[in-house]
């Protein structure tokens, strides 16, 4: 159980920062694109 917890923490330490990063690049893109586009509920 707890090697389960460790490796889930590591994954998410790992991976939230990756999506942030992703998420931005997608919205920057888009916005580039579109730039009258507005990002609604998303807080960076």
């Amino acid at each position: 159980m707890v090697d389960y917890g460790f490796k889930l923490v590591i994954s998410l330490g790992l991976f939230v920062p990756m999506y942030g990063v992703l998420l931005n690049f997608l919205v920057k893109k888009l916005t580039a694109v579109n730039p009258e586009l507005k990002v609604t509920g998303v807080k960076a």
